[in-house]
């Protein structure tokens, strides 16, 4: 839990070494168990966009700590992280897309199918030879199926300005997308087989025109939330 009044006093400093700040703090002796290797500490900072909200409360008052628990033996100096770490989701497929550069990639952004999100980036970094940028998503375990060996992707530029014989137009995809930027895909008619875990595809600058058009015929990993809402039976006279 994370919890800022559970500190009783933080004394602060420079470090020894002059290249960060040294913070000491003193737990109550019921959240002693806080201080364990694995802890991981960071000062909560206002945060505000369309994939949450957190801190909001430190805009007009006093920044705080706040911490993750960790499971190891007991510890008294921790590095602190420059924000809140984020949690891998359990049984959460992780592939690799790679693309010549990094563009609007970031990490949060959403990874969506049909313009429902389904995933997220994790990281965003060069790959080990620096050729090209890779990008780590997520992909929520409820949409595993989504993701086949044939799966294209390809970046949600979030607006397209266009003209017909109507007039100009605005495309925009979503709202999230527009200021996060993010990643879209679509499924073949013919889905090949299902994506293993780390296997790499590419990130295609934007959808050719047929992707769009794909309507397959799957069923995403585990039941959608229609699906678990409870139905209602015919009474039997």
């Amino acid at each position: 839990e994370n919890n800022h009044d559970r500190g009783r006093k933080s004394i602060l400093g420079v470090a020894g070494d002059l290249d960060g700040v040294r913070v000491v703090v003193r737990l109550q002796p019921d959240t002693a168990s806080l201080a364990r290797a694995g802890s991981r500490f960071w000062i909560v900072r206002p945060r505000l966009d369309l994939s949450g909200a957190e801190g909001l409360e430190t805009v007009v008052g006093a920044r705080y700590l706040a911490v993750l628990p960790g499971d190891g033996p007991p510890a008294r100096a921790f590095q602190g992280l420059p924000g809140a770490p984020r949690i891998p989701e359990p049984d959460a497929l992780e592939i690799v897309l790679g693309a010549p550069g990094r563009g609007n990639l970031r990490e949060g952004a959403p990874v969506t199918y049909r313009q429902v999100t389904v995933g997220s980036i994790t990281a965003v970094a060069l790959a080990r030879d620096a050729s090209h940028v890779q990008a780590r998503v997520a992909i929520h375990p409820d949409y595993r199926g989504l993701i086949r060996a044939n799966t294209r992707f390809w970046r949600t530029s979030g607006a397209r300005l266009g003209a017909d014989l109507g007039g100009v137009y605005l495309d925009v995809e979503s709202i999230q997308g527009l200021i996060l930027g993010g990643i879209s895909l679509a499924v073949p008619p013919q889905p090949g087989e299902p994506a293993r875990a780390g296997q790499r595809f590419a990130l295609h600058e934007e959808a050719d025109p047929e992707w769009l058009a794909w309507t397959p015929s799957l069923q995403p990993a585990g039941p959608s939330e229609l699906e678990r809402a409870p139905r209602l039976l015919p009474l039997a006279r």
